[in-house]
């Protein structure tokens, strides 16, 4: 997942790049919103269940940089 926030003049603002998510996300309901300069992205999973096991094990990164996508 790849989020960029770009400011009026086009320049970044904002990046985050998280290599593998625990599970699939929908992409049309996910949404982004910037309040008082803080950018909040909410992203849906595409199926129900918990992440909490994998996230606890790896947190949000759960691919190293040696593996490939």
């Amino acid at each position: 997942m790849k989020a960029v926030v770009k400011g009026k003049s086009g320049e970044t603002t904002f990046r985050k790049v998280v290599k593998k998510l625990p599970g699939k996300i929908a992409k049309d309901k996910c949404t982004w919103k910037v309040d008082k300069g803080i950018v909040i992205i909410t992203l849906h999973k595409a199926s129900k269940g918990s992440w909490a096991v994998q996230l606890s094990q790896r947190g949000l990164e759960q691919q190293s940089d040696e593996e490939e996508d």
